[in-house]
């Protein structure tokens, strides 16, 4: 606890006020919606320690456990959480996603690394609107409700303490929690539960980007994705308008990096996204979510409102026509034909007010107000609240409440001071003498045309145009899917962990380095074969210099030089020339591919096991570890994750972003 309590003084020391002065906060983006997907840049990221250095492991833990689930849910009869933790005594974070989120989502896993590297136990639980915490958790399978999501939170939260506890022999000292969005509704009546149950009794809890009214809210984010973009019309698909974008960006720069820099760097180009664009896509990943609320719910329940009762959906059945019922149905849908059909049948008399009132902080204000130990951090631009709840939010908390005036929804969690000022509440309570002035409330929807007759239904054509993909072997390609994600997540990766783990960063970047040098050959035959001279230039350099200068391409010297690797395949070449991409397939191991790129893969390692270059090839057939090197290093480098999307559509969504990436990189 030491680096905690010295890391602590200086929070102390250096934020000594509620609200930042707009002058006086260092991050820069105005504009909510970029905010929000982009992120805080990495020069005012709070440092955090690398997975490899965690001591985690992702449990799991039965909370109900004779509820009857279908097929293709039976994998989520118990709920999987992630715990890290450390070798002695020491707090307990509780950390709840947002909504739709599941427990390892890029954000829960940057805060789980903040309050471990403070020196605390973490559990890290699935927002109760996330797929596996409806199957396994949630006591009537429709979340939306306060009260009732406080119940299954904090009946999952006491078995994942007690199986922790079975499985690493933890000493816990005292229970901390802090929530994102949705989550950070839900700690709150946790902690209001909690509260009468004493059973945690919490030292200090964060509401993290909260919204004050939960329905009014929704209203707010349905309405993102009935933005009226310019330029999309009639039968215009807004995702293609986007990716034409993406193509002409890309086609004045070179390459087809689309990593987490890329909104940045397109913002800064003539091909910038507009702010309904930005809220046309913030709205569409929110739509995508309810489709997963309304779809699981209605399967867990036995609605049969999507999937009928009678009918039996497994790993293979297709779940496009079940995707394209859902997303007509926003959350406002949800709450109206099943969330609140169910209520009023427990609270004949009552209204929707009454039970929108019951799910709203205001309905625990009491509580809010007069425990200490409660903070809530949030910016004057965040879309999710109206004028009203941002300063309900400052009147209630007081000192306490942490407002920022920039960020958008968490865009800037992540900043050095905006994770200073919450380990040092967490630590010393409040810490703030409550002068400064409140950020001036900034309504990011003020300004987007809305609720026309051309904008009502251009997210449901998009995504209806979206799921027209040529899969004829959709339900052995599911099977295949589920497959490569169970095979990744206890084989694969565990692999590439352990080769983290037992490896320096040099080592590994060296044997990167000297894979992607063999790389170049098959990437500089594709290049010539499509005829990028000044491309093959550039690759053949990239050879040479990486060959000799780079140690035979230990070192990529290339690189740095400024000639980077422009990745080209046999796949995209015959795409170059009219060969269309044929069926949709998954591979065995490899992932999503079609069979045009299939074949094209194994042209390319035809080619590079072919030409004897740097005697790999005598090399190769002499040993057999360099094969075994080989594949976890491509795994190593490969960012994609199953079920990162924390969807139940994520092989529609997938087969759709992988078309469409293609299609960028044979354009280029």
């Amino acid at each position: 606890m030491k680096r905690f309590t010295v890391a602590v003084s200086l929070c102390v020391a250096l934020f000594s006020i509620s609200y930042a002065h707009a002058n006086d906060f260092s991050y820069e983006q105005n504009n909510a919606f970029m905010a929000t997907i982009a992120g805080t840049p990495l020069d005012q990221t709070a440092p955090v320690p690398a997975e490899v250095d965690i001591r985690q492991e992702d449990l799991s833990v039965s909370v109900i456990p004779d509820r009857e689930l279908p097929p293709i849910l039976s994998q989520h009869r118990e709920l999987t959480y992630r715990l890290a933790w450390q070798e002695g005594p020491a707090p307990m974070m509780f950390l709840i996603a947002g909504t739709g989120s599941g427990f390892d989502t890029t954000r829960m896993d940057y805060l789980k690394r903040v309050f471990w590297q403070a020196g605390m136990h973490v559990i890290v639980i699935s927002s109760p609107t996330n797929y596996d915490f409806i199957a396994a958790a949630s006591d009537t399978g429709l979340p939306g409700l306060g009260y009732e999501d406080a119940r299954d939170l904090h009946t999952a939260m006491s078995r994942a303490v007690e199986r922790s506890r079975e499985v690493n022999d933890l000493e816990i000292t005292e229970y901390h929690m802090a929530g994102f969005s949705l989550g950070a509704l839900n700690a709150a009546f946790v902690g209001e539960l909690d509260s009468h149950l004493g059973q945690f009794d919490f030292e200090s809890i964060l509401l993290l980007n909260p919204p004050v009214n939960l329905y009014s809210s929704v209203q707010r984010l349905d309405a993102l994705s009935n933005t009226k973009v310019q330029g999309v019309n009639g039968t215009d698909s807004f995702y293609e308008h986007i990716f034409d974008k993406l193509s002409r960006y890309f086609g004045t720069r070179g390459g087809t990096d689309i990593g987490a820099g890329l909104f940045a760097d397109i913002q800064q180009s003539g091909e910038a996204l507009t702010d309904a664009e930005l809220a046309m896509l913030v709205g569409a990943v929110f739509r995508f979510a309810a489709a997963d609320l309304n779809f699981v719910s209605d399967l867990v329940t036995g609605g049969g409102q999507y999937a009928p009762a009678d009918e039996t959906v497994t790993v293979s059945t297709s779940l496009t026509p079940y995707l394209r019922r859902a997303l007509f149905c926003d959350f406002g849908c949800y709450i109206e034909t099943q969330l609140w059909p169910d209520w009023q049948t427990r609270n004949a008399g009552l209204g929707i007010e009454d039970m929108a009132y019951r799910t709203s902080l205001r309905s625990i204000e009491d509580y809010l107000r007069n425990s200490d130990n409660i903070a809530v951090v949030t910016n004057a631009d965040d879309f999710i609240l109206a004028r009203d709840d941002y300063q309900y939010l400052a009147d209630v908390f007081g000192d306490r409440a942490f407002l920022y005036p920039r960020g958008g929804h968490g865009g800037n969690l992540q900043h050095q001071d905006v994770v200073a000022r919450m380990l040092a509440f967490v630590e010393q309570g409040s810490v703030s003498s409550g002068t400064g002035e409140i950020p001036e409330y900034r309504d990011p929807l003020e300004g987007l045309e809305m609720n026309s007759d051309e904008a009502e239904y251009q997210f449901e054509r998009s995504s209806l145009r979206a799921l027209k993909v040529q899969d004829p072997l959709e339900g052995f390609n599911r099977q295949i899917y589920r497959f490569n994600g169970q095979f990744d997540e206890y084989v694969y990766l565990p692999v590439v962990r352990g080769y983290v783990w037992a490896t320096p960063a040099v080592v590994r970047t060296g044997v990167s380095n000297v894979f992607n040098n063999l790389g170049d050959v098959p990437n500089l035959a594709n290049s010539l074969a499509q005829g990028k001279v000044t491309q093959s230039m550039r690759t053949t350099a990239r050879l040479l210099l990486n060959t000799t200068v780079g140690l035979l391409g230990i070192f990529d010297v290339a690189g740095a030089a400024g000639l980077p690797q422009e990745p080209e395949d046999f796949g995209q070449t015959m795409g170059r020339y009219g060969a269309p991409m044929g069926p949709y397939l998954v591979v065995p191991f490899l992932g999503p591919s079609s069979l045009r790129d299939a074949t094209g893969s194994l042209a390319d390692w035809t080619l590079q096991g072919s030409v004897d270059y740097l005697n790999n090839r005598q090399f190769m057939a002499d040993q057999v570890w360099p094969y075994g090197l080989y594949a976890v290093d491509l795994r190593y480098q490969n960012d994609f994750r199953y079920g990162a999307l924390d969807s139940l559509f994520e092989y529609d969504q997938v087969r759709y972003l992988y078309t469409k990436l293609r299609e960028l990189q044979i354009q280029q």
